[in-house]
């Protein structure tokens, strides 16, 4: 396996929000990206609610993954 690190694991959960349907507006604000342009500008609403529910989306996500796993025990 080829080195990796902490950026690698934020790529992978930006990608598989798309995935599972988080809009790019969403899904930038999650990682915190600052917006570009004019709507950096102009936007500063926090997006505290959707984040949460994105966040609780890609956990469930997640969970799935793992449940499908043979072996792999869930902390619960």
């Amino acid at each position: 396996m080829k080195p990796w690190s902490p950026h690698d694991l934020r790529r992978t959960a930006r990608t598989n929000m798309a995935r599972v349907g988080i809009s790019d507006e969403i899904g930038e604000e999650v990682i915190n990206h600052i917006k570009p342009g004019i709507v950096g500008v102009y936007n500063k609403y926090r997006y505290d609610k959707e984040k949460q529910e994105a966040l609780q989306k890609w956990e469930g996500f997640l969970l799935k993954i793992l449940k499908t796993k043979p072996g792999v025990k869930t902390i619960t």
